[in-house]
Protein backbone atom coordinates (compact mmCIF):
# COMPACT_ATOMS: atom_id res chain seq x y z
CA UNK A 1 0.00 0.00 0.00
CA UNK A 2 0.83 3.64 -0.85
CA UNK A 3 2.27 5.77 2.09
CA UNK A 4 -0.34 8.05 3.27
CA UNK A 5 2.00 11.32 2.40
CA UNK A 6 2.35 9.90 -0.85
CA UNK A 7 -1.64 9.87 -1.36
CA UNK A 8 -1.60 13.19 0.14
CA UNK A 9 1.03 14.62 -2.22
CA UNK A 10 -1.10 13.07 -4.80
CA UNK A 11 -4.15 14.63 -4.02
CA UNK A 12 -2.36 18.31 -4.24
CA UNK A 13 -0.73 17.56 -7.47
CA UNK A 14 -4.09 16.62 -9.28
CA UNK A 15 -6.19 19.33 -7.62
CA UNK A 16 -3.62 22.22 -7.72
CA UNK A 17 -2.53 22.58 -11.68
CA UNK A 18 -4.41 25.24 -12.92
CA UNK A 19 -5.84 27.14 -9.92
CA UNK A 20 -4.92 29.93 -8.46
CA UNK A 21 -5.54 28.99 -4.50
CA UNK A 22 -2.96 28.52 -2.12
CA UNK A 23 -2.51 24.72 -1.15
CA UNK A 24 -1.31 23.90 2.27
CA UNK A 25 -0.17 27.16 3.41
CA UNK A 26 -2.02 26.70 6.53
CA UNK A 27 -2.01 23.08 6.55
CA UNK A 28 -4.89 22.44 9.48
CA UNK A 29 -7.56 23.75 6.90
CA UNK A 30 -6.11 21.12 4.65
CA UNK A 31 -7.31 18.03 6.73
CA UNK A 32 -10.99 18.09 6.27
CA UNK A 33 -10.22 18.28 2.46
CA UNK A 34 -7.89 15.14 3.08
CA UNK A 35 -10.24 13.02 5.37
CA UNK A 36 -7.87 13.16 8.23
CA UNK A 37 -10.01 14.85 10.84
CA UNK A 38 -11.91 13.07 13.44
CA UNK A 39 -15.68 13.82 14.14
CA UNK A 40 -15.04 15.62 17.49
CA UNK A 41 -12.82 17.92 15.90
CA UNK A 42 -9.24 16.30 17.05
CA UNK A 43 -6.89 15.46 14.42
CA UNK A 44 -4.94 12.22 14.92
CA UNK A 45 -0.99 11.91 15.40
CA UNK A 46 -0.97 10.11 11.99
CA UNK A 47 -2.77 12.85 10.56
CA UNK A 48 -0.13 15.78 11.31
CA UNK A 49 2.77 13.42 10.64
CA UNK A 50 1.36 13.14 7.20
CA UNK A 51 0.70 17.19 6.72
CA UNK A 52 4.17 17.50 8.39
CA UNK A 53 5.80 15.05 5.54
CA UNK A 54 3.86 16.77 2.70
CA UNK A 55 4.35 20.08 3.95
CA UNK A 56 7.65 19.55 4.50
CA UNK A 57 8.40 18.26 0.75
CA UNK A 58 6.37 21.41 -0.38
CA UNK A 59 9.15 23.68 0.85
CA UNK A 60 11.57 21.71 -1.41
CA UNK A 61 9.21 21.20 -4.08
CA UNK A 62 6.54 23.71 -4.50
CA UNK A 63 7.60 25.29 -7.43
CA UNK A 64 6.46 22.10 -9.15
CA UNK A 65 3.05 22.83 -7.23
CA UNK A 66 2.10 26.45 -7.02
CA UNK A 67 1.62 28.50 -10.34
CA UNK A 68 1.77 24.67 -12.53
CA UNK A 69 -0.40 24.67 -15.28
CA UNK A 70 -2.53 21.62 -16.64
CA UNK A 71 -0.03 18.94 -18.14
CA UNK A 72 -0.78 17.10 -21.85
CA UNK A 73 2.50 14.89 -20.58
CA UNK A 74 -0.10 12.49 -18.25
CA UNK A 75 1.25 8.28 -19.11
CA UNK A 76 3.29 6.72 -17.11
CA UNK A 77 3.81 3.54 -15.10
CA UNK A 78 5.61 5.52 -11.92
CA UNK A 79 4.72 9.00 -12.56
CA UNK A 80 2.38 12.01 -12.74
CA UNK A 81 3.56 15.29 -13.95
CA UNK A 82 2.67 19.05 -13.55
CA UNK A 83 4.18 21.90 -15.78
CA UNK A 84 5.07 25.44 -16.01
CA UNK A 85 6.12 27.19 -19.04
CA UNK A 86 8.59 24.70 -20.73
CA UNK A 87 9.30 23.01 -17.74
CA UNK A 88 8.11 19.70 -17.31
CA UNK A 89 7.84 18.58 -13.10
CA UNK A 90 7.84 14.43 -13.35
CA UNK A 91 6.64 13.15 -9.99
CA UNK A 92 7.96 10.06 -9.32
CA UNK A 93 6.12 8.00 -7.49
CA UNK A 94 7.25 4.77 -7.25
CA UNK A 95 11.51 5.11 -7.71
CA UNK A 96 12.88 3.15 -10.34
CA UNK A 97 16.21 3.27 -9.41
CA UNK A 98 18.96 4.87 -11.71
CA UNK A 99 17.06 5.33 -14.60
CA UNK A 100 13.55 6.87 -14.78
CA UNK A 101 11.60 6.58 -18.91
CA UNK A 102 9.24 8.72 -19.70
CA UNK A 103 7.83 6.81 -23.07
CA UNK A 104 6.50 8.97 -26.24
CA UNK A 105 7.77 12.38 -25.08
CA UNK A 106 7.80 14.02 -28.23
CA UNK A 107 9.14 17.62 -27.31
CA UNK A 108 13.24 18.06 -26.95
CA UNK A 109 14.28 17.84 -23.59
CA UNK A 110 17.62 20.41 -23.16
CA UNK A 111 18.38 19.33 -19.38
CA UNK A 112 16.99 18.16 -16.34
CA UNK A 113 17.54 18.03 -12.66
CA UNK A 114 16.65 16.78 -9.20
CA UNK A 115 13.90 19.84 -8.07
CA UNK A 116 14.62 19.31 -4.26
CA UNK A 117 18.51 19.35 -4.90
CA UNK A 118 19.71 20.70 -7.97
CA UNK A 119 21.71 18.10 -8.70
CA UNK A 120 22.13 17.56 -12.37
CA UNK A 121 21.08 14.22 -14.35
CA UNK A 122 21.79 13.33 -17.52
CA UNK A 123 19.47 13.07 -20.36
CA UNK A 124 19.00 11.04 -23.52
CA UNK A 125 16.56 10.62 -25.64
CA UNK A 126 15.11 9.04 -28.99
CA UNK A 127 11.57 9.69 -31.02
CA UNK A 128 10.25 7.04 -28.44
CA UNK A 129 11.07 7.83 -24.97
CA UNK A 130 13.40 10.20 -23.04
CA UNK A 131 15.84 8.60 -20.65
CA UNK A 132 16.85 10.38 -17.14
CA UNK A 133 20.20 8.78 -16.00
CA UNK A 134 22.62 8.86 -13.21
CA UNK A 135 19.99 8.74 -10.94
CA UNK A 136 20.52 7.48 -6.94
CA UNK A 137 19.49 3.88 -6.57
CA UNK A 138 17.05 4.92 -4.02
CA UNK A 139 14.94 8.10 -3.94
CA UNK A 140 16.64 11.10 -3.05
CA UNK A 141 13.47 12.68 -1.76
CA UNK A 142 10.07 11.59 -0.09
CA UNK A 143 6.91 10.75 -0.10
CA UNK A 144 7.69 11.77 -4.43
CA UNK A 145 11.08 12.57 -5.76
CA UNK A 146 10.50 15.72 -8.70
CA UNK A 147 12.77 16.00 -11.87
CA UNK A 148 12.76 19.23 -13.67
CA UNK A 149 13.27 19.01 -17.38
CA UNK A 150 13.69 21.80 -19.20
CA UNK A 151 12.23 21.26 -23.21
CA UNK A 152 12.52 23.36 -26.07
CA UNK A 153 8.89 24.40 -26.07
CA UNK A 154 5.68 23.25 -23.75
CA UNK A 155 5.49 19.36 -23.18
CA UNK A 156 4.12 17.30 -25.04
CA UNK A 157 3.33 13.36 -25.38
CA UNK A 158 2.20 11.11 -27.96
CA UNK A 159 2.10 7.25 -26.36
CA UNK A 160 0.25 6.25 -29.74
CA UNK A 161 3.10 7.02 -31.98
CA UNK A 162 5.14 4.91 -29.89
CA UNK A 163 2.46 1.79 -29.67
CA UNK A 164 2.40 2.22 -33.62
CA UNK A 165 6.01 2.72 -34.80
CA UNK A 166 7.84 1.13 -32.57
CA UNK A 167 9.04 -2.69 -33.48
CA UNK A 168 8.38 -5.38 -31.03
CA UNK A 169 11.27 -7.91 -30.36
Amino acid sequence: AAEPSAYAHTTVCQTSPGKRSALLPVRMERIVILGLKRNNGSVPEESIRILETVGSWMDRNNRAIYGAEKCQVRRSNYANFTRKGNILYVHAHFWPGSTLTVAGLTTPVKSARLLASGARVNVFQDRFRVRFTGLPETAPDSPVTVIAAECASEPKQDTDFVRKERKRI
